[in-house]
């Protein structure tokens, strides 16, 4: 019985205001707005000469970034400081710029303490890195000038350093950080460390030589004692032969350097072409034991995240489905680390937490990943500059709402990437590839909040899908009723088809007989099936289907009857495949009415030796059923004016039709003539195919 609040509750439930909210909230927290919160907007496209290296940076953080272009020229090089369209100083330095990876020519830091960005400035004389100190952008001197820091080994044709960069520490703990920096080569042997200038006593320590070729820079307090551990990570290169040092590139190597540049324990190798070993560290972990990325850098290789602490590698791995060629890590909106891997040619593969791939976006040519924050709210953005799509995409942390900006064909190389800030105007992103110079002005979209006036749209438009779900399904369920209905009565005819008073009149018959010839136990019996017949007719008369154990049992009966009643002249066999499930559904008849055809109109034309096969097999989820008699055939029964009208058949045919539109199971029959050797006919072979859609046809 339905109570008055059950009812309630139900009438809610399928309201179709209180339906339509459903999916209206989902869609608003999985596509919370139409249009992108952020814009990314191409402002302008302009060519420099060649030797023109220009970048911005907020020297004296007053808000505004001051452009500083590097020039390197055949005879001279130099850097300019400007701000507002004016010059406001020039340095000269000794040497050029001609480093193998321009991306880092200059250090912006504050090392001194006093509140303003010295430039910390490289140049390559010869065979030596020199480096010069710009105190301020209006000091016309340098602090230091042309200090030596390493001596660069041959490379193939001349000497091919490059600058990386790390973030100022205080290594000694006299209050003044330290510049960190790392020399990296190509095929220069040497000399591939870890640098850091003192500005106080104004000298350079230097890390033992670190190996493998060097892609960055990772800085963490590894054991909590306040001081950054420096972990210099990279590739394995192969352009230095095994033999020519200790740590070559034919590896890449798990470095670790203490706050002295020293090495906190010996490298631990990872061999194979190309193998990355990138130290993958949350900045904000209090963990002594740390995450690193060791990848092939191949495709379809194998990666995996092995850990490490102050005391070495540890024990233990997961593997990870994606290679990579860098990384880093990002934080979702939950604050829980996200470890995105940079593929070169596939894009970028975002892990959780487990290490588990969340999505996959897809870029080409992708070398790296830059973080800076553009919208001065103190967490970084991140910019992805892909060669492939000539696109420049920035996302919020946790790599959501991108903003995307077309660069055109004019995007040829890899870029450099910095921040225009001016107060009072939204910042601006600076790349210069190669000798292209593209400024993109990054901003909230001013269309985002008009995009909240769609949602009562789409809720409304989820009312009327709803009532016109509602509408079909009360079309549906009539017609299935009507169905339902219609195949009852097809039912009902084949029951008055069945156990026709002819039939009835010659089992009583027989069975009169029996009692003369005082066979009571026969009589008896045959009674029993007769009665047990018409009970099940009855019974089920409102079922449309049966078990395949029922109809199998039930034509047993009738078979039994129908062998007394012709004599013994033909005699059955019902054989089932084992393991076949007898449970499954069939329609009620479906066998019965086939064999009870082979017996009128097969079997009792012959005088003796009839034999009808009733066989069940199955393969996966169809199950045939073979009805096989070894009669007089169609065709001879029809020549011998058999009684048959054939309403049987066509009732079984309409009943095949709608239970193939009304149940899920696929239900067809074909009727075969089969003859003998010399071609005369021997019978008749029914075979019955249902394909179940849901079910095995065999016991699991």
């Amino acid at each position: 019985m339905i109570t008055p609040a059950r009812k309630r509750t139900l009438s809610l439930l399928t309201n179709p205001f209180f339906l339509a909210a459903i999916p209206s909230i989902a869609l608003f927290f999985i596509i919370p707005v139409i249009h992108q919160r952020y814009r990314l907007d191409l402002k302008s496209s302009t060519l420099v000469p060649e030797g023109y290296y220009h970048s911005y940076c907020d020297l004296d953080g007053d808000g505004n970034s001051e452009k500083i272009v590097a020039i390197e020229e055949e005879n001279a090089s130099g850097i300019t400081i400007s701000r507002d369209n004016r010059v406001l100083n020039q340095w000269n330095v000794r040497g050029s710029f001609s480093f193998s990876n321009r991306n880092t020519i200059y250090i912006p830091a504050d090392c001194n303490t006093d509140g303003l960005k010295e430039i910390y400035l490289f140049s390559l004389s010869g065979d030596s890195v020199l480096l010069n100190c710009i105190p301020g952008p209006e000091t016309n001197k340098f602090s230091v000038a042309n200090m030596l820091v390493d001596v660069v080994g041959h490379g193939i044709k001349a000497p091919d350093p490059s600058i990386v960069a790390a973030e100022p520490e205080d290594l000694d703990g006299d209050g003044y950080p330290e510049l960190i920096f790392g020399i990296s080569t190509g095929f220069s042997k040497h000399p591939r460390k870890v640098y850091a200038y003192n500005t106080v006593t104004e000298t350079i320590i230097s890390s033992p030589q670190c190996g493998g070729f060097m892609l960055g820079i990772v800085q963490h307090d590894l054991n909590n004692d306040g001081f950054m551990e420096i972990m210099p990570y990279g590739y394995a290169s192969e352009n230095i032969g095994r033999d020519e040092m200790k740590y070559h590139d034919y590896s890449a190597w798990l470095t670790v350097l203490d706050r002295n540049l020293q090495f906190v324990f010996d490298p631990v190798e990872f061999g194979g072409r190309y193998t990355m070993a990138l130290p993958m560290i949350h900045p904000l972990s209090v963990d002594t034991v740390a995450g690193l990325l060791v990848s092939r850098g191949e495709p379809d290789s194998t990666s995996v995240f092995r850990y490490f602490s102050m005391h070495g590698l540890l024990p233990g791995r997961t593997p990870v489905r994606s290679s990579a060629h860098n990384g880093m890590i990002t934080v979702n909106r939950k604050g829980e680390p996200l470890y995105a891997l940079v593929d070169y040619d596939r894009g970028i593969f975002i892990l959780d937490e487990q290490k588990q791939l969340k999505k996959t976006m897809e870029f080409t040519g992708l070398r790296q990943l830059k973080t800076m924050d553009l919208d001065r709210d103190g967490s970084e953005e991140i910019l992805v500059v892909s060669l492939g799509e000539r696109m420049a995409t920035v996302f919020r942390s946790g790599f959501i709402r991108p903003a995307m900006a077309d660069l055109g064909n004019e995007l040829r190389g890899e870029s450099v990437a910095s921040v225009i800030c001016r107060k009072g105007e939204f910042p601006q992103v600076f790349l210069q590839s190669d000798t292209r110079q593209f400024v993109l002005e990054y901003r909230p979209n001013p269309f985002y909040f008009a995009s909240f006036v769609f949602y009562p749209l789409v809720y409304a438009a989820f009312i009327a899908f709803v009532l016109l779900i509602q509408f079909s399904q009360r079309k549906l369920i009539a017609r299935r009723e009507d169905e339902k209905k219609k195949i009852t009565e097809l039912q009902m005819a084949l029951l008055r088809n069945q156990l026709d008073p002819h039939f009835t009149l010659n089992v009583l018959s027989s069975v009169l007989s029996m009692v003369e010839l005082s066979e009571k136990e026969k009589a008896r019996d045959s009674l029993l099936r007769f009665s047990g017949l018409y009970r099940e007719l009855l019974l089920s008369a409102g079922k449309s289907r049966r078990t395949l154990a029922e109809e199998l049992e039930f034509c047993r009966g009738y078979l039994a009857l129908e062998k007394m009643r012709y004599l013994n002249r033909f005699d059955y066999m019902v054989d089932v495949q084992p393991g076949i499930n007898e449970e499954l559904p069939v329609p009620k008849l479906v066998i019965q009415l086939f064999a009870e055809n082979s017996v009128k109109h097969g079997l009792a034309g012959l005088d003796s030796g009839g034999l009808l096969g009733i066989n069940v097999t199955g393969t996966g989820n169809e199950l045939t059923i073979e009805v096989k008699d070894n009669g007089v055939g169609r065709a001879h029964a029809v020549n011998d004016h058999s009684s048959s009208t054939g309403r049987g058949i066509k009732l079984m045919s309409d009943l095949f039709d709608m239970c193939n539109g009304y149940f899920e199971e696929a239900h067809s029959f074909t009727v075969s003539d089969l003859s003998d050797s010399e071609g005369k006919p021997s019978g008749t072979l029914v075979t019955i195919n249902i394909i179940y859609r849901h079910q095995s046809v065999f016991l699991s």
